[in-house]
C-alpha cells in the first residue's frame, strides 16, 4: 500500500489533496518507513491547516527519522506552541530526545 501512495503522490494533483488525507496518508507512509514521502505529505498538510499541531507532530517525527534532529526540535516547538496541552506532543519529543 505504501508504494502506491508514494507513487499517487509522485503522479497527483496536490490540490486535489484536503489536509487530513495528506495527514492520513503521510502516517500510512511513515508506518512503511518512506520517510521522505511521509514528510511531503505532513508539509501538505501544514500548508493547507498550518494551525493544527497534529500536522507539525507529525512532520517532527519524520524528520527525527531522517535523521534532522534540530529540524524536528523545532517542529515539536512549533506543535506545542499551537498547543500546548496536547500531551501525545510532549510523549513523543520525550521519547525521541530521551
Amino acid at each position: 500500500m505504501a508504494k502506491e501512495l508514494v507513487k499517487s503522490l509522485d503522479n497527483s494533483n496536490d490540490e486535489t489533496l484536503d489536509a487530513k488525507n495528506c495527514q492520513l496518508q503521510g502516517e500510512i507512509l511513515l508506518k512503511e518507513a518512506h520517510c521522505e514521502a511521509a514528510l511531503r505529505c505532513f508539509d501538505r498538510a501544514i500548508e493547507l491547516d498550518p494551525k493544527n499541531p497534529k500536522y507539525h507532530t507529525s512532520r517532527a517525527v519524520a524528520l527525527y527519522r531522517l535523521d534532522r534532529f534540530s529540524d524536528a526540535l523545532a517542529g515539536y516547538a512549533r506543535a506545542l506552541e499551537l498547543d500546548p496541552t496536547r500531551t501525545a506532543t510532549w510523549f513523543v519529543q520525550a521519547l525521541a530526545f530521551a
